[in-house]
């Protein structure tokens, strides 16, 4: 989905909607793109709630080809805000690693990023992507 990012300050962007058309949130609902994630994000929070003594019950998500841009927080935020997950964010280049950086910085603060990525073992990882070749038939 592609969409815009809101530009004026939260209390007066309530009052400026006629772009909101073109911002993320309303685009997924137009679209149809669904909300049936948010069962699996409530599972695995209910999972680690329940877990067993000295037993952490972690889900790892994968990420490839996303920007992880601050207009998809929305969605993206939340395995970094729960303790439940293992974010693994696949980069093509240094380039991109960093542009990616940037945007988790974005999201969840320079504190915070800095916390989960010195965690052992890291809450966050970036892992370069290796040159691909095609399958033989």
């Amino acid at each position: 989905v592609l969409g815009v990012d809101e530009y004026w300050e939260i209390k007066e962007a309530h009052k400026h909607t006629n772009y909101n058309i073109f911002k993320k949130f309303t685009q997924r609902i137009i679209k149809e793109t669904g909300f049936a994630y948010r069962e699996w994000i409530k599972e695995s929070v209910n999972n680690i709630k329940f877990q067993y003594k000295n037993v952490n019950i972690i889900t790892d998500v994968f990420i490839f080809g996303h920007s992880l841009d601050i207009t998809d927080s929305d969605i993206i935020k939340e395995f970094f805000d729960k303790d439940c997950f293992r974010v693994h964010i696949y980069y093509v280049d240094k380039k991109t690693e960093a542009s990616l950086i940037s945007n988790v910085i974005k999201m969840i603060g320079e504190e915070e990023f800095i916390r989960q990525i010195n965690l052992i073992p890291p809450k966050i990882e970036f892992i370069r992507q290796k040159d691909m070749t095609p399958l033989e038939c």
